[in-house]
């Protein structure tokens, strides 16, 4: 039990220490140029989210909804294919379940031909991304990272309407 509780304690301090990272450079915005819109597709959240409050589907709607705001089209995968931001949210309680530490990840993922060998495709390769980890209490978990993914979604927002201009 004491091993379980420093490691506990030491993915929190590490949780503290990379709060946000991702590829939201230049060179990875000019793979979101051309697009005529994105498609959203959300991973199985954990079961530890799912006990902070979290659905697939509102978190699904939540992002939907940024993106219409932000003025960019919401596909179905039979509208545009392979193209789409990806969302991945992982919570576990620490501390004795009064903590969060959370796990929030949007990235775009798009089919991609090799430059040194064009008939090899990277199918699904992330060419955008941008996350963070978060410590929330019992109470905020939800609504925070809520918050927290909004951020990120905004963040991907910015990065698409600068290179597809209306």
């Amino acid at each position: 039990m004491k091993i379980l509780g420093a490691f506990a304690l030491s993915a929190v301090f590490v949780a503290m220490a990379i709060s946000c990272f991702g590829q939201d450079e230049e060179y990875t915005r000019l793979t979101l140029k051309g697009l005529k819109g994105v498609r959203v597709v959300v991973e199985d959240l954990s079961t530890g989210a799912e006990a902070g409050g979290l659905t697939r589907s509102l978190v699904q709607t939540d992002v939907e909804l940024r993106l219409r705001d932000a003025g960019i089209r919401v596909v179905s995968p039979r509208e545009l294919g392979e193209p789409y931001l990806y969302v991945v949210i992982h919570a576990e309680r620490v501390f004795q379940q009064s903590l969060y530490a959370t796990l929030i990840r949007v990235s775009f993922r798009q089919n991609a031909v090799l430059e040194r060998d064009r008939a090899i495709t990277a199918y699904g390769a992330e060419t955008w991304s941008a996350g963070s980890v978060e410590i929330f209490s019992s109470e905020k978990m939800s609504r925070g990272t809520r918050d927290e993914l909004g951020d990120l979604v905004d963040r991907f927002c910015k990065a698409y309407l600068s290179e597809n201009t209306k």
